[in-house]
C-alpha cells in the first residue's frame, strides 16, 4: 500500500475522533505519530486509497537536500543508529 506523510492525508470528517497521540513515542512499534494514526485507524476498517494527485509539498530542512521516504532510504544507517533501531 503507498502512503504519504500525514501531512497528505486526506480523511472524512466522520472521522475526526481519531487524535494524534501524544504517547506514541513510548510504545515498542509504531512509534512515530503518523504511523500510529494509521495503525489504528487501519485496525478499525478504515479504508485508505492512493491519489496521484499534488496534495502537499514540502522543502527539506536546513541542511538537508531531501524530505520523507527519499530522506530516509538516503540516510538509513544514520537514522537507524540515532533511534538505536
Amino acid at each position: 500500500m503507498k502512503i504519504g506523510g500525514n501531512n497528505t492525508w486526506v480523511y472524512a470528517s466522520y472521522l475526526s475522533f481519531f487524535k494524534a497521540n501524544r504517547n506514541c513515542w513510548r510504545k515498542d512499534k509504531n512509534k512515530v505519530n503518523d504511523t500510529d494514526l494509521v495503525t489504528r485507524m487501519m485496525k478499525v476498517g478504515v479504508k485508505a486509497c492512493f491519489t496521484n494527485k499534488v496534495t502537499h509539498a514540502g522543502l527539506p530542512r536546513e541542511a538537508n537536500v531531501n524530505v520523507g521516504s527519499k530522506y530516509y532510504l538516503d540516510n538509513e544507517q544514520k537514522i537507524l543508529n540515532e533511534y538505536n533501531i
